[in-house]
Order: C-alpha cells, then sequence, then structure tokens
C-alpha cells in the first residue's frame, strides 16, 4: 500500500531561488503539520524549481 499527499508551498519574488526553495519547504512542513499528516516517505521535497 502507498500513500500520496500533495501539500504545495511556493515563494514568489523571493531574493534568490535558494530562498524560495527554503520557505516553500517551510511552508510545506507547516502543512504536513496543520493537517496532521503522516507521509511513509516523511516529509516534503522540492518537486520543481526556477
Amino acid at each position: 500500500m502507498t500513500d500520496l499527499y500533495i501539500i504545495c508551498g511556493s515563494k514568489l519574488n523571493a531574493p534568490s531561488q535558494q530562498a524560495a526553495e527554503e520557505s516553500a519547504l517551510r511552508n510545506c512542513q507547516a502543512g504536513l503539520t496543520r493537517w496532521k499528516v503522516k507521509t511513509a516517505a516523511g516529509g516534503c521535497g522540492i518537486a520543481a524549481s526556477k
């Protein structure tokens, strides 16, 4: 059995790509906590960044 949750985090107009990615990951982690989601994979990751 596999679980799949998609919780998006984004950051527009950040000073750098790294800052945007860090902010998006923090937003995602906050979503996992807020909605009490437990994933088999264990957390958030960057799927696309530009």
